[in-house]
């Protein structure tokens, strides 16, 4: 089945900040056919008070097929929004949004797009429910 959702936007919190910089995800999650893509720049900006400067680097492109697809779950926030939780089967999949060797991160998400992600999740869950029904009943065969 060739699915496509709406892209939804989220923001996290980068790898590698310090007590100097922060480092901040800006990007869209979607569901494109049987992957996950996530496209994200990231803004690395100075405490205030320190010398650092603001610098973004080129948009990330993360395409993570469903296969590799641990569990995603939505958790609604009170007056915030809430998060997409994200937690994936191998290291190498995540890279530029979390840290070397994790396999999870969290996406907060804007009041106004918490229905959208919400459904996005169930959208996403039903794919992976369905790929692995698919991928069941082909090994019966």
């Amino acid at each position: 089945m060739n699915r496509h959702s709406p892209a939804v936007p989220f923001r996290a919190d980068g790898p590698g900040g310090s007590e100097y910089a922060r480092a901040i995800i800006d990007g869209v999650i979607r569901l494109e056919g049987e992957d996950l893509i996530l496209e994200f720049v990231e803004t690395r900006t100075g405490v205030p008070g320190s010398n650092t400067t603001t610098r973004a680097s080129d948009v990330i492109v993360r395409r993570i097929p469903l296969e590799h697809l641990d569990s995603l779950g939505f958790a609604r926030a009170w007056f915030r929004g809430g998060r997409i939780e994200l937690r994936v089967r191998r290291l190498d999949v995540l890279g530029g949004l979390v840290g070397p060797g994790e396999t999870q991160v969290s996406l907060r998400i804007d009041r106004k797009d918490a229905f959208l992600a919400r459904d996005f999740v169930a959208s996403v869950n039903l794919a992976s429910a369905e790929r692995a029904l698919r991928d069941a009943e082909d090994d019966a065969r």
